[in-house]
């Protein structure tokens, strides 16, 4: 009788947990963000934008993640030995992991290719409604990952090299400013936000935010060092109706730099993550090298002269 009753529970309970296993393992959420993608002899670096983070994906399996509060402060990529032959020393975010943490280098050896910018879809997997069991990012070359964020591992397929970097030997006639480490036509993710003077353009792969100011046509820089360890926006004065106050990095440029406010205004758009289109040059008329970005209908070409912190529309 005793062991009739056990069974009777076991017929109801098994039915049961896994009826509650079911529910509380699911998909959380969906979001795009923008990405950046380079592989490596031993593996691949992955960044997105949502968090500003940097997994090291290693062909043995181990996943370890750089939050950017570990890496922006960091110098660029100190290391000056030049890579062998058809391989790549890596630059911005990734060359500040890749530089300063020597465990980094002894796993992942040099890059194949120059990192590649796009816009990841990327799955969150949690159980019991909080615990975060998977996180699954897509690649641009058509692969998928899948990440264990708590055992530090990772599975998938699709990781090849990408797109090979391509080199100018144009001679610079006189010195340029600032140039951002993208060759002439790459396509680069970024996120874009309208303001009402303006609009602020955020880079993949460096991080910079760019101030873009409608009414003058200058324009400011700030690299990701300069406002990642500022407070988020602090502005506690809420927008007319149909204007935003931005966030994240934006919120934290707009927020704690009280001319970019005055000068842009309240943001009219949400930000929205773009592929855009990048091109750079020597000017004909300047003799030296200018950069430009596609906004698309929006702005179009938004042409950068880096000496004198102006742009132009194209």
């Amino acid at each position: 009788m005793k062991h009739r009753k056990m069974l009777l529970w076991m017929f109801f309970l098994v039915p049961l947990l896994g009826l509650f296993m079911l529910v509380n393992v699911a998909e959380a959420r969906t979001t795009h963000a923008s990405a950046a993608y380079q592989a490596f002899d031993g593996g691949i670096m992955l960044w997105e934008s949502s968090e500003g983070g940097i997994w090291v994906l290693a062909y043995d399996g181990t996943a370890t993640y750089y939050p950017q509060s570990v890496y922006a402060s960091r110098p660029d990529n100190p290391v000056t030995e030049t890579p062998p032959a058809g391989r790549v020393k890596p630059i911005s975010g990734f060359g500040k992991v890749w530089g300063n943490f020597s465990s980094v280098r002894t796993t992942l050896g040099w890059g194949l290719s120059a990192e590649w910018g796009y816009v990841a879809t990327i799955n969150e997997v949690r159980e019991l409604n909080t615990y975060l069991a998977q996180i699954r990012i897509n690649l641009p070359t058509g692969g998928t990952v899948t990440i264990d964020p708590y055992q530090r591992t990772w599975s998938g397929g699709g990781v090849t090299p990408g797109p090979t970097p391509t080199y100018t030997s144009t001679p610079v006639q006189q010195p340029s400013g600032y140039i951002p480490p993208f060759s002439d036509g790459s396509q680069i993710a970024t996120t874009l936000q309208a303001f009402e003077n303006g609009f602020m353009l955020w880079i993949a792969g460096t991080g910079d935010i760019y101030v873009f100011n409608t009414n003058t046509f200058g324009y400011e820089r700030f690299p990701v060092w300069s406002y990642a360890g500022q407070p988020d926006n602090s502005v506690t004065t809420q927008p007319p109706d149909g204007l935003i106050k931005p966030g994240f990095g934006f919120g934290k440029v707009w927020g704690n730099n009280p001319l970019v406010r005055s000068q842009l205004g309240w943001a009219t758009t949400g930000e929205q993550g773009v592929l855009m289109p990048f091109a750079r040059s020597i000017d004909p008329v300047l003799q030296r090298e200018t950069y430009a970005f596609d906004t698309g209908t929006r702005y179009g070409w938004a042409r950068v002269d880096p000496l004198t912190n102006t742009w132009q529309r194209e």
